[in-house]
């Protein structure tokens, strides 16, 4: 078998599937060494072999905070986003409820967490009983099942914002007194 080397033999043939990667069946026993151009598809196990460039942070990431009225005023933006001037009042009306319960926050966080698990289970129990092609018709756009997903997300996006418990008004009733004429702080 003293045949001549061909290039595709080394290299390895094009197939209708792609390329083989491989040397042929000839070049097998000669030891030649498979050489091909990189492929695109080769590239990202290439790019593993790279440690990126990062810094070790010793410090956990921030959240952001942000001031309550903004909150309030986002929050109710997407509920008015959401379901209209219905969704403002349900959330508004979840806002009322837990600024109630601001001072005792172990009762507030229960309630907050009763009322989006049962709203969702109410509401996906409520989908059930006529999905998509149901003989009954689809529920979904009944007033019943949007009302108990919009009370669900009400609870969830009033429990993002931090209520205080009046610490804005102390602060500036102490401002107002401290700037008061014949008092000793203004003399």
């Amino acid at each position: 078998m003293d045949r001549a080397i061909k290039r595709s033999d080394i290299i390895g043939r094009k197939r209708r599937r792609g390329f083989t990667g491989g040397p042929s069946r000839y070049a097998r026993g000669v030891g030649q060494v498979n050489v091909r151009p990189a492929a695109p598809n080769d590239i990202p196990p290439l790019l593993a072999l790279v440690r990126p460039r990062r810094e070790v942070v010793d410090e956990p990431a921030e959240p952001w905070r942000l001031p309550p009225t903004v909150a309030t005023v986002a929050m109710l933006a997407a509920g008015w986003l959401i379901a209209g001037i219905a969704g403002v009042v349900v959330f508004g009306a979840s806002l009322g409820v837990r600024y109630v319960l601001r001072h005792r926050p172990g009762l507030s966080d229960a309630i907050t967490l009763g009322t989006t698990a049962t709203g969702f289970i109410l509401a996906g129990a409520a989908l059930s009983r006529h999905p998509w092609r149901s003989v009954g018709g689809y529920v979904g756009h009944s007033w019943g099942v949007q009302l108990l997903a919009l009370i669900a997300i009400g609870a969830l996006a009033v429990s993002v914002i931090e209520l205080s418990s009046g610490g804005a008004v102390r602060r500036y009733s102490q401002r107002r007194s401290a700037t008061r004429h014949g008092d000793s702080t203004s003399a």
